[in-house]
């Protein structure tokens, strides 16, 4: 299927720290994400206003639920620290965690005028080519630990997305 596509994936290896996240909870029903009122942006300015400091890029990641038809998608940024308090916006669910430390398999997915990389063939091609890259080294991965990470240029724009697969 790669090679059809045509879609050339180079497929990396790097040990990560452990990090301090927030997340907003959105759900997908019928795997059709409709528009949401800039999650991203939400959950930075009420980190902000609270007092935490981002250290890092923001995230994504795909959750399944008990119905087959709904998924959740949550909207994270790194933070320095978990909040003590409970960070409030209304009608959202917010949660926050810790990343453990690991090492994870990653491909950068390349922005564009027209986004080829990003569109669906192009992420699936890619999280193929990490599975196949994690079998030819023996590797086993961590399930449910897809996310799509944010690549920002040095004035903070993005430039790029991570997909990211942790392993064991």
């Amino acid at each position: 299927m790669i090679d059809s596509l045509e879609l050339d994936y180079t497929v990396r290896r790097r040990s990560m720290p452990a990090q301090h996240w927030v997340g907003l909870q959105h759900e997908i029903r019928n795997l059709e994400l409709e528009q949401v009122e800039s999650p991203l942006a939400t959950l930075r300015m009420a980190l902000t206003e609270a007092g935490h400091t981002i250290s890092g890029p923001w995230w994504t990641t795909l959750r399944q639920t008990a119905e087959a038809e709904v998924v959740e998608v949550l909207f994270c940024w790194p933070t320095t620290q978990i909040p003590a308090e409970p960070v409030g916006i209304s009608g959202t669910i917010v949660e926050s965690g810790t990343l453990p430390a690991r090492d994870e398999l990653f491909v950068i997915l390349e922005t564009s005028d027209d986004d080829s990389d990003l569109g669906d063939l192009g992420a699936e091609a890619a999280q193929i080519a990490m599975i196949e890259q994690a079998n030819d080294d023996g590797l086993e991965l961590v399930h449910g630990s897809i996310r799509q990470v944010g690549v920002l240029a040095d004035d903070g724009t993005p430039e790029a997305i991570e997909l990211v697969i942790a392993i064991q």
